[in-house]
């Protein structure tokens, strides 16, 4: 029997996404697959080595797209399309993939596509669902997630550098207007600090993670956010790390209730995704109805050794409709 027999047969004209990572976890969702899943084509967005970084991170990362590169050869009934691009320049990965996906991949019309949002950084997550949802008006998508096995106590992140106005979701800024941040928390202490400082906003709401299934998940976000819960106008809530369409809903009625009055538009009002990617999905679909609001974001200034040591858990699947 030949390679190509061995391979599914042609799924339409399925797609599968992924993002190449230094973390095992970029794994997860292929590891998962169940012996009937496959699709027809399959891209891998593979980050380039960022300079100063520990060369262990590029070390794991290049052994993790081996291994990522032959799961998805063995589901694939197309070739496997690696794109290299820089992490920091999102106009590269997703300009890369918009030529693709135009030139190639939609030929003949998408049946479905997958998104493995695991590994993907949040600003290169915001603008593939951009380009998806409202530039090629694909109307659903199915995001699938890899939740971290632990967390541990080893430290994420160290510093802020560059703070970006992501493309697509500038929002509206007026001078002449106070500013209402809703900043989503994880353990990330300076970084959180640092965009918190930038805006120097006349409200904050800190929304802050309560899992169920991780009793001291609450204590250590609060504990690692101390300093920035204990500043005045400080409104603190908590919202579903896993429920992009519950997170989307509260966002909803914490807009109505602390960022408009009576529904009319007078603060300008940002959002810091710094919680887990099922509440980007939540916070991309909330801003879908509210365009005037900015999303933020900024890269570490250095990832630290908790990132290096994740493994990966339990696999969730999020159907995402834009209609």
């Amino acid at each position: 029997m030949t390679q190509a027999e061995n391979r599914p047969p042609k799924r339409g004209n399925s797609i599968f996404i992924t993002c190449n990572s230094f973390e095992a976890r970029c794994l997860g969702i292929p590891l998962g697959f169940s012996e009937s899943y496959g699709f027809r084509h399959a891209c891998i967005f593979r980050f380039e080595q960022n300079p100063g970084e520990e060369p262990q991170f590029e070390t794991d990362r290049r052994h993790n797209f081996d291994e990522l590169a032959g799961l998805l050869e063995r589901r694939a009934s197309e070739e496997v399309i690696p794109i290299f691009c820089n992490r920091q320049n999102v106009g590269d990965g997703i300009g890369q993939f918009s030529t693709l996906f135009s030139e190639h991949l939609k030929t003949g019309g998408c049946r479905a596509i997958s998104i493995d949002i695991t590994c993907f950084t949040k600003l290169y997550l915001y603008e593939l669902l951009h380009f998806l949802s409202e530039e090629q008006q694909i109307s659903t998508v199915q995001a699938l997630y890899n939740q971290v096995q632990s967390y541990g106590n080893a430290k994420l992140t160290k510093g802020l550098s560059e703070i970006f106005f992501i493309p697509h979701f500038a929002g509206r800024f007026l001078p002449n207007r106070d500013t209402v941040l809703v900043v989503f928390l994880g353990f990330e202490t300076e970084r959180a600090l640092g965009l918190w400082e930038h805006y120097e906003p006349f409200r904050t709401v800190a929304v802050l993670s309560n899992p169920p299934m991780r009793p001291n998940y609450l204590e250590f976000a609060r504990d690692k956010n101390s300093f920035l819960l204990s500043r005045p106008s400080i409104i603190e809530t908590t919202m579903s790390p896993y429920d992009p369409l519950e997170v989307s809903d509260k966002l909803e009625s914490v807009y109505q209730k602390y960022c408009t009055d009576d529904g009319k538009e007078i603060y300008n009002v940002a959002v810091i995704s710094l919680g887990t990617k099922p509440q980007a999905l939540g916070i991309y679909l909330f801003w879908r109805r509210h365009k005037n609001v900015r999303i933020t974001y900024a890269f570490p200034r250095e990832y630290g050794s908790g990132y290096a040591v994740r493994q990966p858990g339990e696999n969730f699947a999020f159907p995402l409709k834009f209609s």
